[in-house]
């Protein structure tokens, strides 16, 4: 009996290695995929975070020109860094204009007087923006952002104008 312990202790000790060996792969494995998952799960946040706050920007702005869709509602001041967009509406008697444009790094929104003369300085920013512009294209508005190195456009027909078009039919 004494000649078979040593081979089971030996057997003993080849089980346990084998064991441990087995349970630090698993461990190694369990924390490389964890350590993969977060990655993809912070990459994949930061789009989202990046598409919704361009996407967003691009939806209120649409529904301003929408709500300012009137005669005399909706300006275009030409720039050299990008048109502004002006919104004019009047308020208990008095006219005032909400400006939309771009400036150090933001799209900003300028809401005074008609009468306060325009200064690009005084806007509060809305979104970070690498630049903003606006032209009238037929009876539609094309707006241009760039956000983080990515250009989004969108089209927007005013209201009065589709109004208009099937009045005349």
């Amino acid at each position: 009996m004494n000649q078979n312990e040593p081979q089971k202790v030996n057997k003993s000790r080849l089980d346990t290695i084998f064991v441990l060996t087995l349970f630090v792969l698993f461990a190694a494995s369990l924390l490389t995929v964890t350590v993969y998952f977060a990655k993809v799960y912070r990459d994949t946040g930061e789009r989202i975070t990046e598409r919704f706050d361009g996407s967003t920007a691009m939806t209120v702005l649409t529904q301003k020109i929408r709500a300012y869709d009137c005669s005399g509602g909706i300006e275009i001041i030409p720039r050299e860094q990008g048109n502004i967009l002006r919104l004019n509406e009047e308020i208990d008697g008095e006219e005032y204009s909400t400006y939309i444009y771009c400036h150090d790094g933001s799209l900003r929104e300028l809401f005074n007087s008609a009468q306060t003369e325009f200064d690009e300085n005084s806007g509060m920013p809305i979104i970070q923006a690498d630049s903003f512009d606006i032209k009238q294209e037929g009876g539609s508005y094309m707006m241009t952002l760039t956000t983080d190195g990515k250009t989004l456009t969108r089209c927007v027909a005013p209201r009065v104008a589709q109004i208009g078009g099937a009045e005349d039919e």
